[in-house]
């Protein structure tokens, strides 16, 4: 039990550490509003498009795309959307606040906590099969998102097709992904010593480029949480407490049940095996407070930014003790 325990706290501590230390910074005055926006958009537009293209070029030549596991994960996020939708309904009529409640149940922040969870609890392989999702995580999240916020918000204009597809041609993540699907695809074509070997790769005949690009992409992942923590901001809960309530106990606690209960039920049926690096990028897409993007998307498009920041803030907190039970229960399973 006490390497369940000591397993869980190694892989969460390390995040919770850099979300206080980036909390402290600006609550001292070492960094101010600004200066947090310029890091936040600094770091999504120029670190976090390496980190996707080293990801994919560290994928090994025999990595195979888990087409089935992919599906059931999106087929589950689909059905926590459903179970989103209804839970909404039941709690609020207010048309600014169901899309963010909608939001809340399925928008996981995959692209930041996740990555680093993934590689705290299995390490390289981890780190792959989060790089792997990436792309149908963000083609899901942006699509839906955009979708529910069109057709739900107070000034609803219904499903915009076009800011759809600018926020996803535009996304860095999304073009690092392409970068990095292509320069996998290109190794293939590339001609092999006699060891087998490709007789050109950037890591060794283009050395300057590729350290350059590692060190960009070991930047991303430790600022995002620190960016993350200088975000939060305990503002006056006031009308929005049964909402929030509702918002943080799904994403937290109903998802990953529902998630985990679909994925289990196909591992069941030999749809798809378990490993650590599956069973960590489950957690990421389940397990994962909300996405601190939701509140700009919700600014942008009418909804209550104010809940959104609430959710986003206490569900990053009390993501620390969600996701420790989490990884202590599927590590004393047998699954991390």
């Amino acid at each position: 039990m006490l390497s369940v325990i000591s397993y869980s706290f190694n892989a969460i501590a390390p995040i919770l550490i850099l979300i206080i230390i980036g909390y402290t910074a600006k609550r001292t005055g070492f960094l101010n509003d600004a200066t947090v926006k310029q890091m936040n958009r600094f770091n999504f537009r120029f670190c976090f498009l390496p980190l996707m293209i080293k990801n994919l070029y560290d994928l090994k030549g025999d990595f195979g795309i888990p087409w089935m596991l992919i599906g059931i994960v999106i087929l589950s996020l689909c059905v926590i959307t459903v179970a989103g939708y209804f839970v909404t309904k039941a709690v609020t009529r207010d048309k600014k606040r169901i899309p963010v409640l909608m939001m809340s149940s399925y928008r996981s922040n995959f692209a930041i906590i996740g990555i680093a969870l993934c590689e705290s609890l299995a390490g390289a392989e981890g780190l792959q099969m989060c790089s792997v999702f990436q792309l149908p995580n963000i083609l899901f999240f942006n699509i839906l998102s955009v979708s529910v916020l069109s057709i739900f918000s107070e000034d609803s204009k219904g499903f915009d097709i076009k800011r759809i597809l600018r926020s996803l041609i535009t996304n860095p993540i999304m073009i690092g992904l392409f970068i990095g699907s292509v320069i996998l695809i290109a190794r293939g074509f590339i001609p092999k010593d006699l060891n087998g070997d490709p007789v050109f790769t950037i890591e060794k005949d283009l050395p300057w480029l590729f350290t350059a690009l590692s060190y960009m992409a070991r930047t991303a992942t430790p600022l995002a949480l620190v960016i993350l923590g200088a975000q939060m901001n305990f503002e006056e809960i006031g009308s929005y407490r049964k909402e929030l309530v509702v918002g943080v106990v799904f994403r937290l606690i109903v998802a990953p049940l529902i998630g985990f209960g679909i994925a289990f039920a196909a591992h069941a049926t030999g749809l798809i095996t378990f490993t650590p690096g599956t069973v960590a990028m489950m957690v990421a897409a389940y397990g994962t407070p909300m996405a601190v993007s939701s509140v700009v998307m919700c600014s942008e498009m009418g909804a209550e930014e104010k809940l959104a920041g609430q959710i986003v803030v206490w569900s990053s907190i009390l993501s620390m003790i969600s996701l420790f039970a989490i990884c202590a229960i599927l590590r004393a399973m047998g699954l991390l």
